[in-house]
């Protein structure tokens, strides 16, 4: 047999890194893609602004607006020049010169932030900019953006085709050597390509570079969240948790453009056993009321006890529930529903043999009560306690009671697994995917997620190495 130390092991890591680190992943990567998504721009006087070249430089950037007529347009005020998105999209709105007063007590006047989030509005926003530069050095106006120099190219080829000349460097004072050069390198490459083009520049695969990469990259990560938050959605308590804490912060980050919204992802899955689920805590509030009063006004009544402890199981409470049914059944120690459920609250508080005891204590009394669940739950304490050769004993009565189980053929799979058992192990695989497809598609949803583990395995993969109940 596989000493069990080197299983372990193998199975902890492969716990951690598949089930939490993958996502923090993809928060990662839906920050790092966010780039393409919305340009971020700020610039700030560091003293008023010339009156004289400030009219020059509003006029200027009207030429650039004019440029672009299907993507924007110009709302003149008395003092200010507004560039709007013709979306009319609240982040899309470029003002000149914006805030510019500086006070006496200030080394520099506040700060002018613009979001934007399409390509055009984009270009226009950067050559208005460059515009701003062309007038008026870093040391009276500083420019800066959240991205790279590469976010700039766009406003560079449209400068140079309404002036006619190379845009100016855009680097705040002091500037380096480096960074102009490259600014130059770039201004130069873009005004001889200008010149060399007569036609449209065809589709290429150059779209799909580095900024082209990442506006596909934010939907593809997108999606991978959807399938997650899908594939952990085998209750309604768990799908509301994943939409709330997952998909919630993820769109909200997407609407607002503020990445380090994703932040609460991780946070979510690495403390999903102490954090709430607020959907659930509102749906169930008025229930869970009404249930504590009539406890609490008859000690006797074991219905509301078990449906308080069914309730607090599902909220993922399963310490809240233990003194119901500890209750419950100091009046009733044969009931087979309260012992299941006691096994369940047991086991999801990790006292693996007191689990055990009350789940083998239901099988007893009801084999087949909840389609023989009492065995597939015993086969999670026994897997917990290594106990091989005796999980795959439940796991097999469970079966014969519920064929269809892809969760109990997946876990059989890894017990043989655990066991040495590979051609048994690759039989309970093949038999997982049998019983998936052969699942009606209203049903496929709870069973997506061991799905997808039964194929990662048979594939050579060692998928989700937890074999125990999911968290």
């Amino acid at each position: 047999m596989r000493p069990r130390s080197g299983y372990w092991l193998k199975t902890t890591v492969m716990r951690v890194f598949l089930r939490w680190m993958v996502f923090i992943l993809l928060a990662i990567g839906s920050t790092w893609s966010w780039r393409a998504l919305a340009g971020d721009y700020r610039f700030t006087w560091q003293e008023k602004p010339d009156p004289k070249r400030l009219l020059v430089a509003k006029a200027d950037m009207r030429r650039i607006a004019a440029s672009r007529p299907e993507f924007v347009k110009v709302v003149n005020h008395e003092v200010q020049i507004s560039i709007e998105s013709v979306k009319d999209s609240p982040h899309e709105a470029f003002s000149f010169p914006g805030m510019s007063s500086v006070s006496e007590s200030e080394v520099a006047g506040p700060d002018n932030i613009v979001k934007t989030l399409s390509e055009p509005f984009n270009e226009v926003v950067a050559a208005c900019l460059l515009t701003a530069r062309a007038h008026f050095s870093s040391d009276e106006l500083e420019i800066t953006t959240t991205n790279d120099l590469e976010t700039w190219n766009g406003g560079r080829a449209l400068y140079a085709k309404v002036f006619g000349r190379p845009a100016p460097a855009i680097a705040s004072s002091p500037i380096d050597g480096e960074t102009r050069s490259i600014e130059k390198a770039i201004a130069e490459q873009l005004q001889q390509q200008l010149q060399e083009q007569a036609a449209p520049t065809p589709v290429t695969w150059s779209a799909f570079s580095r900024g082209g990469a990442q506006r596909i990259l934010a939907p593809v990560l997108l999606i991978g969240m959807l399938a997650f938050a899908a594939s952990r959605s085998e209750s309604a308590g768990t799908s509301s948790y994943y939409w709330f804490w997952i998909m919630g912060p993820t769109a909200i980050s997407l609407l607002l453009a503020h990445p380090l919204i994703l932040a609460v992802v991780p946070v979510a899955l690495i403390f999903r056993r102490w954090l709430p689920d607020p959907i659930l805590w509102m749906r169930y509030a008025s229930r869970t009321r009404h249930l504590e009063g009539i406890a609490n006004a008859n000690s006797s009544n074991i219905t509301a006890r078990r449906d308080l402890a069914r309730i607090r199981l599902l909220q993922h409470r399963p310490a809240r529930a233990l003194p119901y049914l500890e209750q419950a059944l100091a009046r009733d120690d044969e009931s087979a529903e309260l012992l299941l459920l006691y096994g369940k609250c047991l086991l999801a508080t990790d006292e693996h043999e007191r689990a055990l005891a009350a789940l083998v204590q239901a099988a007893q009394r009801d084999p087949k009560m909840s389609y023989g669940e009492a065995y597939l739950r015993a086969a999670d304490a026994l897997i917990a306690l290594k106990r091989w050769s005796d999980a795959e004993d439940a796991l097999e009565r469970f079966i014969e009671i519920q064929k269809s189980s892809v969760e109990a053929w997946y876990k059989l799979a890894r017990v043989r697994a655990a066991a040495a058992d590979t051609a048994g192990a690759a039989k309970a695989l093949l038999k997982a995917r049998e019983a998936y497809e052969g699942t009606p598609g209203f049903h496929k949803r709870l069973y997506f997620g061991w799905y997808v583990r039964a194929r990662l395995r048979s594939l050579g993969s060692l998928g989700d190495a937890n074999v125990g109940q999911q968290n």
